[in-house]
């Protein structure tokens, strides 16, 4: 098994991990509101990879930016519980684990 660990860029790395994804992508994380991730699973959606979003439900996850996703057959979960998770599961065999939070202003 191997690992990476990155410091920087990360944005850019989950995008690039995300499109190796060919059958299932498992996401939870508490805040999540970047569109241009938000996109690129939108494409995996299209190419027929099954997708599954929990997302804590308070006023940053602006609900909006999931439509698209929720229409084309996304699941997603609204945790009523306080979360701090920040991990996707790519075809269960690989895993995006940090503190990285997947928010437009993580990535200014």
């Amino acid at each position: 098994m191997s690992q990476e660990v990155f410091f920087s860029n990360i944005r850019n790395e989950i995008i690039k991990h995300l499109g190796e994804c060919n059958s299932e992508l498992k996401i939870a994380v508490a805040w999540f509101t970047d569109q241009k991730i938000i996109s690129e699973i939108n494409k995996l959606i299209k190419k027929g990879v099954n997708v599954s979003i929990i997302i804590y439900d308070d006023h940053v996850n602006q609900k909006d930016l999931f439509k698209n996703l929720y229409y084309d057959k996304a699941q997603i979960y609204l945790s009523k519980n306080l979360m701090h998770n920040k991990f996707c599961i790519i075809d269960n065999k690989t895993v995006i684990n940090g503190s990285y939070n997947w928010t437009l202003k993580a990535a200014s």
